[in-house]
């Protein structure tokens, strides 16, 4: 279990994309903090092996893993992203502070990949 960091690149004073890569089985995020651009799509992607499952979740404050919420789909409130087993893009209704992923099961060959392209 380890802890992966997000790379951020500011594509204009509007725009920017954070990426964490390599999130294995039982890996989790450092905290995503985009707050000053409320228009978010994430892209979960790569090899989610045996039972690979990841969550998105978010939080306003607080430092324990409890306080972290589902972020719900904007096309599909009802659905939200605590349960990406496949290549999924979906922009996010909730603008938290803190944004988490988090590998929550998977086998040897789980290795996945979270983009977010966060926007004015």
């Amino acid at each position: 279990m380890a802890t992966r960091n997000w790379t951020i690149d500011k594509i204009t004073n509007k725009v920017a994309v954070a990426t964490v890569s390599g999130l294995l089985n039982e890996d989790t995020s450092n905290d995503l903090k985009l707050p000053m651009y409320p228009n978010k799509t994430f892209h979960v992607f790569g090899t989610f092996g045996v039972g690979g499952n990841l969550l998105v979740r978010g939080r306003n404050g607080g430092v324990s893993p409890t306080n972290l919420q589902p972020l719900h789909k904007l096309d599909a409130p009802a659905n939200n992203l605590s349960t990406v087993t496949a290549e999924t893009l979906a922009s996010i209704v909730e603008d938290s502070l803190f944004v988490v992923a988090n590998v929550s099961a998977g086998d040897g060959t789980t290795s996945l990949t979270v983009v977010c392209m966060a926007s004015e």
